[in-house]
């Protein structure tokens, strides 16, 4: 369990994972991977897919909704940035930022076969 993530975190274990379900709440998303990892967000995250910027925060269903058609794609690349974030590359060039934002409450939260990772 770690609380913040420093820029050498190592997320290798994200890459070629392919993304199996999108799961929209009001106050979640959730994008499961296969071999049993999946992320949730509960704060704010960003897609981009071209030009365009997408911004998700709870209560902003229709965005998460666009983020389905990451359906069926696989992670190309995983960086960690400052401040936590965490960038997730997919094939055609399509983006999915983790950007937390300072709160007394998780902001995502990693799950993968070693464990959990909460920021």
């Amino acid at each position: 369990m770690i609380y913040s993530l420093g820029e050498n975190q190592d997320l290798s274990f994200l890459e070629e994972r392919e993304l199996e379900q999108v799961a929209i709440g009001v106050y979640q998303v959730i994008f499961n991977f296969d071999q049993n990892m999946s992320i949730m967000v509960e704060d704010r995250f960003e897609f981009s897919s071209g030009s365009e910027v997408h911004v998700w925060k709870p209560g902003a269903t229709s965005v998460a909704g666009i983020t389905a058609s990451l359906l069926g794609e696989k992670v190309k690349k995983v960086r960690v940035g400052s401040g936590s974030s965490v960038e997730l590359v997919f094939s055609g060039n399509k983006r999915l930022m983790l950007t937390p934002e300072k709160s007394r409450y998780e902001s995502y939260q990693i799950t993968h076969r070693g464990g959990s990772i909460i920021v």
